[in-house]
């Protein structure tokens, strides 16, 4: 049997973003329509944007750009705490989920970082202009994607 990563989905860092990102999610759909409009719609794209960032670098045919798009997905980390901290300070959020929230950060943070880390790595170690798309995943571009599947398998449709 295969360790490989043949899908973003089976990445740990990608699933910790999707968490993280339903979780903001839940908390502007709490907010005021005059709240949502200004820091919570921002709040909620920068939180999105790390996981779809990191979905778009290992959809990429090269170590760099991978790199790249995971360095992008780092910065709008940074923008969604900064966001959060907005937050709180504004009393949109208790400090009970700020404390829920700083546990999740304390966790992803490092995560990241060690995944930027290791793609760097594969990047001061390649040597070709092309090489396949991100550090020990196994992309197979031909294999049909079933999308929707996806869901039905993780019982989000019913």
């Amino acid at each position: 049997m295969s360790n490989k990563i043949t899908a973003v989905t089976d990445l740990d860092i990608y699933q910790m973003a999707e968490k993280f990102s339903d979780r903001v999610w839940n908390l502007v759909l709490q907010f005021s329509t005059f709240e949502r409009d200004t820091l919570g719609k921002n709040l909620v794209r920068a939180a999105d944007s790390i996981s779809l960032n990191i979905a778009e670098g290992f959809g990429r045919f090269s170590y760099r750009d991978s790199l790249r798009f995971s360095i992008i997905a780092r910065g709008s980390f940074e923008e969604t705490k900064a966001a959060l901290r907005k937050c709180f300070r504004r009393g949109l959020i208790s400090r009970e989920d700020l404390k829920l929230f700083a546990e999740e950060i304390d966790s992803f943070g490092p995560k990241l970082n060690a995944f930027i880390g290791k793609q760097r790595q594969f990047v001061e170690n390649s040597h070709e202009i092309h090489e396949t798309v991100t550090p020990e995943y196994d992309h197979t571009m031909n294999k049909a994607s079933n999308f929707y599947a996806e869901f039905e398998i993780a019982g989000t449709i019913a």
